[in-house]
């Protein structure tokens, strides 16, 4: 099954629908832009259910979510009424195609909850190469991405004496080696894009070393870079981002 056709199936969409809610480190980039969002054009890719459009879209001056998921797009029409938000849109597209946007057209651009790494290496290349282009200098850009440094937490079994979560448990940690190998060996590589069991093993994502992420970034032209930890501790020493086992980190950055 593709990421596309993962992100299709509905016990997935409702999920997604259901979420309203900002992890940490996007609540601290909520709080500092909300003063300028009035003012400010924001592009939200893999807008999923709408989960950060509750927060950002209402306030920005305009907002644009899009999604390859047609039925996502259709789910975040129905729940954001167009009559009642009338600054508020929703497309389908992908994050590595931003033809509908002219060079410099955004203010703030968000790729949330590790939306990304869904895609493949040449792919998510492309989208941060579109992203750049499609911000106005001195856009902002917040992503989230998968750490490389914590697939020895997700491969180890967590011992249980309840017998039905020991079963369970059990079962994931000998998928997890059976799909993707000895997380050790894929710990040395730059990046590996592997099946973590999320949505019932549905998906392929993308986990990376966040040093070269920074890297990246950096050659791209992104200045100003941020980095967080996934419960919002902002690492100030970019020099230390590879001692950190966060599953998530959040990187924010200026064009």
């Amino acid at each position: 099954m593709s990421n596309v056709q993962g992100y299709r199936k509905e016990d997935v969409v409702d999920f997604y629908l259901r979420s309203q809610y900002l992890f940490a480190a996007e609540q601290i980039i909520f709080d500092e832009l909300k003063a300028k969002l009035p003012s400010m054009k924001m592009l939200d890719i893999g807008v999923g259910g709408g989960r950060t459009t509750s927060y950002f879209g209402p306030i920005a001056k305009e907002y644009l979510g899009i999604d390859y998921s047609l039925d996502m797009i259709n789910g975040c029409r129905l729940k954001f009424d167009a009559n009642k938000f009338k600054n508020l849109n929703f497309q389908q597209s992908c994050g590595s195609n931003l033809s509908f946007a002219p060079d410099n057209s955004y203010d703030f651009i968000l790729f949330s909850f590790n939306g990304i790494d869904y895609n493949d290496f040449k792919t998510r290349a492309e989208i941060l190469c579109e992203i750049y282009r499609v911000l106005k200098p001195g856009g902002m850009f917040l992503f989230s991405t998968h750490n490389l440094y914590s697939l020895d937490q997700i491969f180890t079994f967590k011992f249980t004496l309840n017998p039905f979560k020991f079963i369970y448990r059990y079962l994931k940690t000998l998928i997890l080696y059976i799909l993707n190998g000895d997380p050790c060996r894929l710990m040395k590589k730059d990046y590996a894009i592997i099946n973590d069991g999320a949505h019932n093993f549905g998906l392929r994502a993308f986990y990376g070393r966040p040093s070269i992420e920074l890297t990246r970034l950096a050659q791209l032209g992104f200045k100003n870079i941020r980095i967080f930890a996934h419960n919002g501790f902002e690492i100030h020493n970019h020099s230390d981002v590879d001692k950190f086992t966060d599953p998530w980190l959040h990187f924010f950055c200026l064009k």
